[in-house]
This record gives C-alpha cells, sequence and structure tokens, in this order.
C-alpha cells in the first residue's frame, strides 16, 4: 500500500471529524446543562460515537429556541446551517468510511460505495475543501451557542417577572411603572 498525498489528508480529515464530533457534544452540554445541574459532560459524549443520533438530539434541543427572541434567531440560523454543513460532512466521509476497499497491485487504493459499486471520488484537494467547510462549521457553532443560551435566559427571566408582576394585586400599576406609553 503507498501513503500519499491523498491517503495523508484523509488521515487528517479523520481526526477533523472526531474534533466535530466533540465540538457538537459540547454545545449539546452547553445547551443541557442550563436545564439539567447534575449533566456531565461523558454523559453526552457517550453518544458522540454515533455522530447521526448526536446531531438529532441537537437538533431536537434547539427547538427550544424557535420562540425566544429576534437576536436568538440570528445565532439559531447560524446554528442550523452549521448542523447542515456537519452532517452533508458526515454523509460524505461515511460514504467513505462504510465502503468496498480495493488495493490494487501497485500499492493505489481505490474506494466504492457499498450500495452502487461505483467508484467513490476522494483526492486532497476535495478533502481540504471538507476540513475547511467543517472548521467554519465548528466555529460558527462555538460563537453562537453562548448568545443562545444568554437569550433563553433573558427570556426565562422576562418571564418570571411577567408572571411575578401578574400575581401582584397591583400588577396594573405597575406594569405602566415599567412600560409608560
Amino acid at each position: 500500500m503507498t501513503v500519499n498525498d491523498t491517503v495523508a489528508w484523509y488521515g487528517i480529515f479523520q481526526v477533523v471529524f472526531a474534533d466535530v464530533v466533540e465540538h457538537l457534544a459540547k454545545a449539546m452540554y452547553d445547551l443541557r446543562k442550563e436545564k439539567e445541574q447534575d449533566l456531565t459532560f461523558n454523559t453526552v459524549f457517550e453518544d458522540a460515537f454515533k455522530f447521526k443520533k448526536l446531531m438529532c438530539q441537537f437538533r431536537d434541543e434547539l427547538r427550544r429556541f424557535d420562540k425566544v427572541s429576534a437576536q436568538a434567531s440570528d445565532s439559531l440560523h447560524i446554528v442550523r446551517a452549521a448542523c447542515q454543513t456537519m452532517s452533508e460532512v458526515a454523509n460524505w466521509r461515511n460514504e467513505r468510511i462504510h465502503c468496498r476497499v480495493k488495493i490494487r497491485r501497485d500499492g493505489g487504493i481505490v474506494l466504492y460505495d457499498s450500495r452502487t459499486g461505483y467508484p467513490l471520488k476522494v483526492n486532497s484537494a476535495q478533502i481540504t475543501k471538507y476540513i475547511h467547510r467543517v472548521q467554519r462549521a465548528m466555529v460558527d457553532l462555538e460563537a453562537e451557542i453562548p448568545n443562545l443560551i444568554r437569550e433563553l435566559k433573558r427570556s426565562e427571566d422576562f418571564e418570571k417577572l411577567h408572571a411575578k408582576l401578574a400575581e401582584s394585586p397591583d400588577a396594573e400599576s405597575k406594569m405602566r411603572e415599567l412600560f409608560p406609553d
């Protein structure tokens, strides 16, 4: 077997993808930690070996933010776009991990789609492109999750304040003080 640029880049890609999974697990942990005080990172990371399952759980968790605020909406859009990118890259990776392999006599390696039997395109330029895409998605995820958590906290605080004011016998006058015309 020959180790060439493509094989080397593919090895690097596998390491980058492991980092993607770690970032996704960390984002999931950060979102859940707000409502599950005893949650540990390892509890979340156990599902990280099943990227698709972790991504589904993460997307479910994001639904909490659908009605939070306009500010959260911008961050939510960016996070969902990052999820889409990570899923697309995961699909590309899975086709190449769960494939048929033929090692030629000259040491070259050919990957075949396990369903169709057609050769799969894989080269260092393509791998580099996927690495850059998924790294950008990780940066977006890391930057926007704290914004989402802040917006969720603000929304919860506002709801608590509103409920407290509504319970008060002079709620109407207090609301006028807080929100004059």
